[in-house]
């Protein structure tokens, strides 16, 4: 499907003077909400920012091709946030080897361009079905089981009771948010992450499978 733009007005998130540009700052907290009053703002590098933002459509981020004539029409838009998918297909190719190179263009663009960034995480569920998934995960039905429908067919559904899938989409996640920090920490040109979990059944009343599979969880980490 060709990807589309689509332009929306964020929620807005607090009150107060719009964040400065995305730029080199120090010692600063990361972007949060804090509780100024009877207002719970969004603050940014120190000051409550107001978002003005639109909305990419689901593919469109994708591409850092396709985007180089976009990111100058949101510019003209007079936005100052821009909200953008970021889908585990296009971070994890291959299992436990991760490339970011479309994140990290995205976030130079957006500085380029005097926008900051929400991504959206499309993870092991969007839209009811897993279509943003890593392949290799969704050829691999015997470790990652997928819902069967009335019939007893697969479906192209994660299975929700999986212990295996739960732990590879937040290995991915937090592999995400490592490299975030890594590349953005001081910057802040991504201030929120919006978690896409759109669990859901098409077609049908509920999860299927037989019962939970419960495998060993992997070791929990502080980071």
């Amino acid at each position: 499907m060709k990807p589309r733009l689509r332009s929306c007005c964020a929620v807005l998130f607090a009150l107060g003077l719009a964040a400065a540009p995305p730029q080199q700052k120090r010692d600063l907290p990361i972007p949060h909400l804090e509780k100024r009053g009877s207002a719970t703002q969004l603050i940014v590098d120190g000051r409550p920012m107001l978002l003005l933002a639109g909305e990419l459509g689901n593919n469109t981020s994708s591409s850092l091709e396709y985007m180089q004539p976009i990111w100058p029409r949101l510019r003209k838009m007079n936005l100052n946030t821009v909200l953008a998918p970021v889908a585990w297909d296009w971070i994890e190719p291959e299992e436990n080897k991760f490339d970011f190179r479309v994140v990290d263009g995205l976030i130079q663009e957006a500085r380029r361009n005097n926008l900051r960034l929400v991504f959206l995480w499309f993870g092991a569920w969007k839209d009811s079905i897993s279509c943003y998934a890593p392949v290799w995960l969704k050829k691999d039905q015997a470790r990652f089981p997928r819902v069967p429908d009335k019939s007893g067919k697969s479906t192209e559904v994660l299975s929700v009771l999986d212990d295996a899938t739960l732990n590879a989409d937040t290995r991915a996640y937090r592999a995400l948010l490592r490299h975030l920090r890594e590349v953005d920490g001081q910057t802040h040109t991504v201030i929120m992450m919006q978690v896409l979990n759109e669990v859901g059944f098409l077609g049908d009343s509920r999860e299927r499978s037989r019962g939970p599979i419960r495998r060993s969880r992997e070791p929990s980490r502080k980071n």
